[in-house]
């Protein structure tokens, strides 16, 4: 892990939480994997993210919630990883505006 992240322990926590919400929603999909956006402006913590869900979850990322939000509109995702801070468009805002249409964690 790198030592330039400030938490590693959240990062690890962020991993083992979305891990578990993956698995158990892997249960009902049979053969196929999840679907799941990360959307972290952060690249290297966005890749770490991607590489460590890899295994239970098919991943796609975004850098910013605007490309985000576009992606979610294009694609079907079964969850979403929504950093807060993010440029063009805040975390918050995408969460309201895919509660507009969607209930996918």
């Amino acid at each position: 892990m790198d030592e330039s992240y400030c938490c590693n322990g959240c990062l690890k926590y962020t991993v083992l939480y979305a891990s578990k919400v993956v698995a158990k929603s892997n249960e009902g999909i049979g053969e196929g994997k999840m679907r799941a956006l990360i959307i972290e402006d952060d690249k290297p913590l966005s890749d770490t993210l991607c590489r460590m869900l890899g295994s239970i979850a098919e991943t796609d990322a975004a850098y910013d919630g605007e490309s985000g939000l576009e992606k979610i509109l294009t694609q079907e995702y079964d969850i979403v990883i929504l950093d807060i801070m993010l440029p063009k468009m805040d975390g918050f805002e995408v969460c309201q505006q895919i509660r507009e249409f969607s209930s996918m964690p």
